[in-house]
C-alpha cells in the first residue's frame, strides 16, 4: 500500500484558512480581494475551457453506457446521497454546515485524482480520463442547476447568483473552448503552471471567504463538536457515496476496468470547481462556512480512495494482460 502524503495544497489551504481566521480584513481591503477574485475566477475558468480538447471528449461519448452511468452517479445519485445525509446530520451539525454537505454531493468530479486512484487500482484509465473531463463541463451548468433545485425554495441562493455562475464561469469557460483551437496547445504546454495558478485563486478564495466569515462574527455559532460531528457525516457520506458506485457496475455487468472507473469518478468531488462556484452563489458569510464541509470532503476522499484503489489492485484486480 502506498505511504498518503499531506498534498502541499491542502496544507497551502490549511494555512489560508487560519490565516484568514486571524487577520479579519478591513472592509475596503475585502471589497478589493473580492473584486479580484472575481477576475482570478473567469480567467481561471477561461484557461479550464483553452486547456480541453472538446473533440477527444466527443470520442469517448461513444462508451455510452459507463460515461452515462457515472454522471448519472455523479449527477444524480450523489446529490441524492448528500441530501440524506444533511439532512440526518442538519439539527446536530447546524443548518451551514450540512448545506455544505449537501452543496459538496452537487459538485462535479475531480480530474487529476480521479485518473490517479484509477490508474492505482489498474481500471480504465481512458474512460476515467473522459468521464472526468465531461463531468467538469457538464458540473459549470448541472450543479448550480442542482442547486437551485435543492437549495432554492430555502432562500439560500437566488436568481442574483445563477446570473453570477454564468458571468464568472460559464461565459469565460465558453470563451476558453472558442479559442481552444488557437491556444489550446500553447496552455497545454504549460500545465504546471496553470496548476500554480489553479491552487493560488483557491488559496485567496478561501483566505477572503474565512477572512469575512470572521469580520460578520460567523463562527460564534459553530462549536468545536459540531466540526467534528461533521466530519462523521462526510464519512458516511463518502461511504455511502463509494458503496453505490461499486455495486452499481455489477447489475449494469461492467468489467473490473469499467467498475473501477465508476467508483473513482463517480464519488469524487471537485474542490477547484466547488470553491469558485460557492463564492459566486453564496453570500461571503454562508461561502465561507459551505467552504468547510468541501475542504475536508477533499481530503478524506484523497485519504480513503488511495487506500481503496491500493486494497483493489491487490486484491480485486486481474492479472494485467487482462484488465481493462
Amino acid at each position: 500500500m502506498q505511504r498518503f502524503k499531506i498534498d502541499p495544497f491542502i496544507i497551502g489551504i490549511v494555512s489560508c484558512a487560519v490565516l484568514g481566521l486571524i487577520i479579519p480584513v478591513p472592509s475596503a481591503v475585502a471589497k478589493v480581494l473580492d473584486e479580484i477574485k472575481i477576475w482570478a475566477i473567469a480567467l481561471l475558468f477561461f484557461l479550464y475551457g483553452a486547456r480541453l480538447r472538446s473533440r477527444d471528449v466527443l470520442k469517448e461519448l461513444r462508451s455510452w453506457k459507463l460515461q452515462g452511468a457515472i454522471l448519472l452517479a455523479t449527477f444524480g445519485l450523489c446529490p441524492l446521497l448528500a441530501w440524506a445525509t444533511s439532512t440526518a446530520f442538519s439539527p446536530l451539525v447546524g443548518h451551514t454546515l450540512a448545506l455544505g454537505l449537501l452543496f459538496v454531493g452537487l459538485l462535479p468530479s475531480t480530474v487529476q485524482s480521479s485518473v490517479t486512484m484509477t490508474s492505482i487500482a489498474r481500471g480504465n484509465i481512458a474512460a476515467s480520463v473522459c468521464a472526468a473531463t465531461i463531468s467538469t463541463i457538464a458540473g459549470v451548468v448541472l450543479t448550480p442547476l442542482l442547486a437551485l433545485l435543492f437549495l432554492g425554495q430555502g432562500g439560500q441562493i437566488n436568481a442574483s447568483g445563477l446570473v453570477d455562475v454564468f458571468v464568472q464561469i460559464v461565459v469565460p469557460f465558453a470563451l476558453g473552448q472558442f479559442v481552444e483551437p488557437k491556444v489550446g496547445n500553447y496552455v497545454r504546454r504549460h500545465k504546471m503552471a496553470l496548476r500554480q495558478y489553479d491552487q493560488a485563486v483557491i488559496w485567496l478564495i478561501v483566505f477572503a471567504a474565512m477572512s469575512e466569515s470572521m469580520r460578520l462574527h460567523v463562527w460564534t455559532a459553530v462549536k468545536a463538536w459540531q466540526i467534528g460531528l461533521m466530519l462523521v457525516a462526510i464519512v458516511v457520506e463518502l461511504a455511502l457515496t463509494l458503496t453505490c458506485t461499486w455495486y452499481l457496475g455489477k447489475p449494469l455487468k461492467f468489467a473490473y476496468g469499467d467498475r473501477v472507473s465508476l467508483l473513482m469518478c463517480g464519488s469524487k468531488k471537485s474542490l477547484t470547481t466547488g470553491l469558485p462556484l460557492a463564492g459566486a452563489m453564496f453570500s461571503p458569510a454562508m461561502a465561507a462556512t459551505v467552504a468547510v464541509p468541501m475542504i475536508c470532503f477533499h481530503q478524506l476522499q484523497l485519504l480513503i480512495c488511495s487506500a481503496l484503489a491500493s486494497w483493489l489492485e491487490t486484491h480485486l484486480a486481474p492479472p494485467l494482460q487482462e484488465a481493462k
